[in-house]
């Protein structure tokens, strides 16, 4: 709750800032909110297509919402540009 508060208040002086955008989608994927997540993970990928790992929480809010082949899709290129275990774990997983 406090994370996501302060996100929101660095985004609401900032709605710009990319991180913070991240970082709030990371905190309402682990509150249970994965439409929200995929839509704040979708809106830094629409600004800078290359932001690290963010195709990884993309990725993991769309397999909660049961969207399994989009997932291992953004999945595959945020291994392929950056092969981080992380990604290779929850990659490997996959059905």
């Amino acid at each position: 709750g406090e994370a996501e508060e302060s996100y929101r208040l660095v985004l609401a002086e900032d709605p710009g800032n990319l991180d913070a955008r991240w970082g709030l989608a990371e905190v309402v994927l682990a509150l249970g909110r994965a439409k929200e997540a995929e839509l704040l993970s979708r809106q830094v990928l629409a600004v800078e297509p290359s932001y690290p790992l963010a195709r990884f929480t993309l990725a993991k809010a769309l397999l909660e919402q049961g969207k399994v082949e989009e997932a291992r899709r953004l999945l595959v290129e945020e291994f392929r540009r950056n092969p981080d275990p992380e990604v290779k774990a929850l990659l490997e997983g996959l059905p």
